[in-house]
Order: C-alpha cells, then sequence, then structure tokens
C-alpha cells in the first residue's frame, strides 16, 4: 500500500545572530557541492540546489569555500528545526546551528546528515554559512534543500523489477526471426 503525503515544509530558525552584526563585509565564497540537482518546490524559498536521501538513511552536505584566506568557521543552520534529523557529532551544536572548528586552510566542509524512517517526505531548506578574518570580518552563506523521499515498499520494488524483465523479455523476442 502506497500513501501519498504532501511535502512537508521547514523555514530555518536562525537565533539571534546570523554573523551579519559584526561579520559586515558579504563574500560569495560558499559554494554547496555535492548536490542531486535544484528543485523548486511548491511552497517553498525558490530554486536551490537540492540534496535527495530516502527516510532512514543520511546524506553527506557539503560546502566548498573559496576567495579568501585567514582564520574562519562554517555553520549549518536548520538541523534543529526538523525533529527526524540527526546531527553529524563531529560538529559542535550550539541551539540554533552546527558548526566547525575554527579553520585556517580553505577545504571542502562535510556534515552527515541522518534522516528518521517516519520523517515525512517533503523539501527541507537549510543553510551553510561561513565567517572569517581576511581583510576585515566577512560573512557569506548559501541555502539548499534537502529533499527526504518515501523508502519503496518490497511490493512496489518486485513489481517494477518484473515489469522491466518482461519489457527485456518481450523486445529480445520481437528481434528473433518467426
Amino acid at each position: 500500500m502506497l500513501l501519498a503525503s504532501s511535502p512537508a515544509m521547514a523555514k530555518p530558525n536562525y537565533g539571534t545572530c546570523n554573523n551579519s552584526g559584526c561579520h559586515t563585509s558579504a563574500k560569495s565564497a560558499v559554494n554547496v557541492v555535492g548536490n542531486n540537482g535544484t528543485a523548486n518546490p511548491a511552497g517553498g524559498i525558490g530554486n536551490l540546489k537540492s540534496y535527495n536521501v530516502q527516510q532512514g538513511s543520511s546524506v553527506t552536505l557539503q560546502t566548498a569555500l573559496s576567495g579568501f584566506s585567514g582564520k574562519y568557521s562554517v555553520a549549518l543552520y536548520g538541523v534543529q528545526d526538523v525533529t527526524g534529523f540527526t546531527a553529524d557529532a563531529a560538529w559542535t551544536n550550539y541551539t540554533t546551528r552546527y558548526t566547525t572548528a575554527v579553520l585556517s586552510t580553505v577545504t571542502t566542509q562535510s556534515f552527515q546528515l541522518g534522516v528518521a524512517t517516519d520523517l515525512a517526505p517533503g523539501y527541507y531548506p537549510l543553510e551553510f554559512m561561513a565567517a572569517g578574518t581576511s581583510g576585515g570580518k566577512w560573512q557569506g552563506s548559501e541555502q539548499f534543500y534537502v529533499h527526504v523521499t518515501e523508502i519503496p515498499e518490497p511490493t512496489s520494488l518486485i513489481t517494477l523489477m518484473g515489469m522491466s524483465s518482461l519489457a527485456v523479455f518481450r523486445r529480445r523476442r520481437k528481434g528473433r526471426p518467426t
């Protein structure tokens, strides 16, 4: 039995600090990478990069940073707003965000996000933000979606496999002389 559900939406909660208060210079240093494409779901916040993940699985979220030097830190906003997400234990939980340690080498940062089996399918917006100190205090960010999909039911999977086998059989049969 396949149940239909409406898309789930979550809006990131940035708390009282989003780094723009003291890190006033904006940079486009943050770039979401390793995603599965883009999405613009109804009721969403626009066309954004998207990661796909099934209920009960996990996905690696990544951001590549460029165009600066000096010390910086990366934060991920929105994870705490969704009951059913499990955060990467290597990142520090600061109530409204998860952050890396202070870094001085520009690298790609990865965040392992776990998804509960009972989390409603839908699009969940999150945001990577980085802030640092090179040539003055700067900050940059990029929003993206995590698209949670249902686990296929075994009967649906068996039916799909059976239909594809039948199509291959029919195609081979057509190619034979009669």
